[in-house]
């Protein structure tokens, strides 16, 4: 359960902090949550799904900003271990303000 919540935690912070970004898109954490899918995919679904379902979402966001993210390659390595990707709420694909702004400065 604390996991589940500190991983919503993270969510939240994606979607409202630009600084969190650069922690979450490490090697470190990513492996760290990549643990959890491995170590918890049989026994906890909703936490390995939610977890999934956040690295879809900052996949999305990071490639339709132009942003470089790990986030693609992770999902496919998922998808080829047989893990089935959720689809997340339409809600939940919206990028964040300050990506979509960051991603028209780039553009101009």
């Amino acid at each position: 359960r604390v996991i589940f919540l500190a991983v919503k935690l993270v969510d939240v912070l994606m979607k409202n902090c630009e600084s969190f970004h650069r922690y979450v898109t490490s090697k470190d954490y990513i492996t760290t949550l990549t643990d959890i899918i491995h170590q918890k995919s049989s026994d906890d679904k909703i936490l390995c799904e939610t977890i999934l379902e956040l690295f879809v979402c900052w996949a999305n966001w990071y490639t339709t900003a132009n942003i470089p993210s790990p986030f693609p390659s992770l999902l496919e390595e998922f998808a080829q271990k047989g893990f089935k990707l959720p689809r997340p709420a339409k809600e939940n694909l919206d990028r964040p303000d300050f990506m979509r702004k960051q991603s028209q400065s780039q553009s101009q």
